[in-house]
This record gives C-alpha cells, sequence and structure tokens, in this order.
C-alpha cells in the first residue's frame, strides 16, 4: 500500500511541475509581449515613426523567443 500511494504522489509532484512550468512560460511571453506594446506605443508618443515602433515590437518579440526557446 505504501509503495502505491509513493507512485501517486510521486506522479502529483511531476505533473505539478510541469503545468507549473508551462503556465510560468506562458506568463513571461504574455508580459514581454504586453512591455513591448507599451514601450514601442511610449516611443510613438515621443515621435518615433510608427514603422520604428513596430520594428522594435518584433524584433524584441524575435528575441524574447530566441532566449525562451533555445535557452541563449
Amino acid at each position: 500500500m505504501h509503495s502505491v500511494l509513493t507512485f501517486i504522489a510521486d506522479g502529483f509532484e511531476g505533473r505539478a511541475f510541469l503545468m507549473a512550468w508551462e503556465v510560468w512560460g506562458a506568463l513571461v511571453f504574455g508580459f514581454a509581449i504586453y512591455a513591448e506594446i507599451a514601450i514601442a506605443k511610449s516611443l510613438a508618443e515621443k515621435g518615433a515613426s510608427a514603422a520604428s515602433a513596430l520594428a522594435f515590437q518584433f524584433g524584441s518579440t524575435n528575441l524574447v523567443i530566441s532566449q525562451v526557446c533555445l535557452g541563449t
């Protein structure tokens, strides 16, 4: 009986870790996108062209994706 309960507890711990990992990744990505949008809006308000603001936004999104996926 003890080994069955240990097996179940180990499964819950493993699943909890994987779920936390997936949620953390989504939160980081979501917050990064909102931050990039806010910075791009601020740049546009300070006189940057729309093309420059959008280039910053897309460029920084690619940087975040490469850091999260590749670990660089």
